[in-house]
């Protein structure tokens, strides 16, 4: 999730995969602008953030606009997931994603 100017994700050790893709999204944060940070994250901090997406192998950036009949934010695509999505295609398109697990 986006939340004032910072990318936030659950660690690791609460269930999320670590996977190449949240890799390399956490590694871009930065040139999009937003300082990355690893914390808990509860359904509230979810329905009141600035931004919602998911990451995966196939599905890359996934954004979500929309969570159990509640919009996020204001129901559009945010601008921070559509930098993370640029910057992302670019990383990849370039050189592949070389990130170490």
């Amino acid at each position: 999730m986006v939340k004032d100017r910072s990318l936030i994700t659950p660690p690791i050790h609460a269930g999320v995969l670590n996977g190449i893709t949240r890799s390399a999204v956490l590694g871009v944060a930065s040139k999009a602008g937003l300082k990355a940070q690893e914390i808990s994250i509860t359904r509230f901090d979810l329905f009141t953030s600035d931004e919602v997406f998911l990451t995966g192998t196939a599905a890359e950036i996934i954004p979500v606009v929309w969570m159990d009949g509640r919009s996020i934010a204001d129901g559009r695509v945010g601008k921070f997931t559509c930098k993370l999505t640029a910057e992302f295609k670019k990383l990849t398109k370039k050189d592949g994603v070389r990130y170490a697990l």
